[in-house]
């Protein structure tokens, strides 16, 4: 099979496709790649899956996407080469706050450029990480989709698996909130209807 290495703008695709599940069907017509070669794969039909280590020459910070082709089949996949992670906490109402780390400076880092886009919004939230590493945003409609980037290369990105902002969500929360601060007549009518079972019991 043959594999190939290409370096890929992930901040611009991001803003361009606005969906990273998208990112490894972007179309590379005319473009060089960094690294080609191949791997030998098991030779013969098998109905158990297999797996092939090989390894990538790749030292340089930043975003790539890996093609492996054989024949008429491919898979794609994407690898980031970075010193920098994200801490993603999001709630139900919208919000979405987003910290940012460094590996090797084993800091909290101010200035990375951050964008979060919910799946049913139609713009992006932009802004820069303050002292502390943080960045918040709000009204997120969705799953949220997070892309933070410090220099040129530096990347890492979050994608969200809880729908935001829903009317489902909405619903539960008034009704956490509504047995999170019950008014008395909520207790007493608890209080009234478990002293009269236990009259009618006796």
């Amino acid at each position: 099979a043959q594999l190939l290495v290409y370096p890929v703008d992930l901040m611009t695709l991001y803003l361009r496709e606005k969906d990273l599940s998208r990112v490894t069907q972007v179309n590379l017509a005319g473009v060089s790649p960094e690294y080609s070669g191949n791997i030998s794969l098991p030779e013969g039909a098998t109905l158990r899956s297999d797996e092939v280590t090989t390894s990538l020459p790749l030292t340089d910070p930043g975003a790539y996407l890996v093609i492996l082709r054989g024949g008429s089949l491919h898979a794609s996949s994407l690898i980031l080469i970075s010193d920098i992670e994200l801490d993603v906490n999001e709630y139900a109402n919208g919000q979405v706050r987003v910290q940012v780390s460094s590996h090797g400076q084993d800091a909290f880092l101010k200035g990375v450029d951050v964008r979060v886009l919910g799946s049913e919004d139609g713009e992006f939230k932009i802004g820069k990480t303050d002292l502390r590493g943080l960045f918040s945003a709000a009204a997120i409609q969705g799953k949220a989709t997070i892309i933070a980037r410090q220099g040129n290369n530096h990347y890492a990105f979050h994608r969200g698996t809880r729908s935001l902002s829903s009317s489902e969500d909405k619903r539960r929360d008034q009704g956490q909130s509504g047995l999170a601060n019950p008014d008395q007549l909520f207790f007493f009518s608890n209080v009234l209807e478990i002293n009269g079972q236990g009259v009618q019991s006796r």
